[in-house]
């Protein structure tokens, strides 16, 4: 067990975020970019919530990955995800905090063969295990990144077999992801990849669809189990589309995202902190759907 003090102290000293200083006062330099996603239910229009990205770029390399989620009628923000790809690109560190929910995941590096994956209440004990890494090992949004590492495989229709890491089941599960052939979404020709575990239990799991450009490779839309929870607990599923790609931001507007308190949220019937869950039960977790 890892209490909340002894991740967030390890979260620091393997440097998981440069959180000493404020993003705009860093002395590298950086190219900081943002763009939006915006979260429906599967079988209807309605908002559930908006995804705010902010991407960090060191000579064209990605780096660091803040993501705030935004109540749907509103700009408060109730969850924050930080995602530093230096440890990998595909299995980066990370920590997810949603106070609507009072919820937490993360990653953490501790060797460079074992990352420890924890899960548990913001304000209370969370549970974590050791698991081995390796070239197989994706987490959170490196998901994308071992897309845009493979490709020219699936562009051919080559299956790529991966272990996806499952904080809030203390463990990682493999997966396989393939080409389902070449669409029009919003007027642009996209790959469409399906995600599904490997072996018997694919059957029963709903798939994961997700769509890129065909020609830059961005992320443009996703359907399926999304990285956050009801305030009941249940995961929560998605129709996420990325309208436009991003664009340059200044580290200043990073800095105040990161001083923003995080709040639930209120929805029309007046439960506060309350999202619909739309989602079927499953016993998987799932990729990030950010690009």
């Amino acid at each position: 067990m890892v209490t909340p003090a002894a991740a967030r102290t390890a979260l620091v000293l393997l440097a998981l975020l440069p959180a000493a200083l404020p993003v705009s006062a860093q002395t590298a330099p950086t190219d900081w970019r943002s763009y939006e996603g915006i979260a429906r239910e599967l079988d209807s229009d309605t908002l559930l919530y908006r995804e705010r990205h902010y991407q960090r770029f060191e000579a064209g390399q990605l780096r660091e990955r803040v993501v705030t989620y935004l109540c749907p009628d509103s700009d408060t923000v109730f969850a924050r995800k930080r995602i530093d790809y230096r440890p990998s690109s595909i299995a980066p560190a990370f920590e997810l905090q949603d106070a609507r929910s009072d919820y937490r995941e993360g990653l953490i590096w501790e060797q460079p063969d074992r990352v420890r994956i924890y899960a548990g209440p913001r304000t209370g004990t969370v549970a974590s295990a050791l698991r081995p890494a390796g070239e197989w090992l994706v987490a959170d949004a490196g998901f994308d990144e071992f897309v845009r590492a493979r490709w020219a495989q699936l562009r051919a229709g080559q299956s790529q077999r991966l272990r996806f890491t499952v904080p809030a089941r203390a463990n990682d599960y493999r997966f396989r992801v393939q080409s389902d052939g070449v669409r029009t979404w919003a007027g642009q020709e996209a790959l469409v990849l399906r995600l599904r575990l490997d072996g018997p239990l694919g059957w029963f799991a709903p798939d994961i669809e997700v769509f890129y450009d065909l020609h830059s490779q961005r992320l443009l839309h996703y359907r399926g189990l999304s990285n956050l929870r009801s305030a009941e607990g249940g995961q929560l599923s998605a129709a996420i589309s990325f309208p436009e790609p991003a664009s340059p931001v200044a580290a200043t507007e990073v800095d105040r995202t990161l001083a923003q308190a995080l709040a639930g949220c209120a929805d029309p019937t007046g439960v506060t902190g309350k999202l619909a869950d739309t989602g079927r039960a499953s016993t998987i977790g799932q990729p990030d759907s950010a690009p």
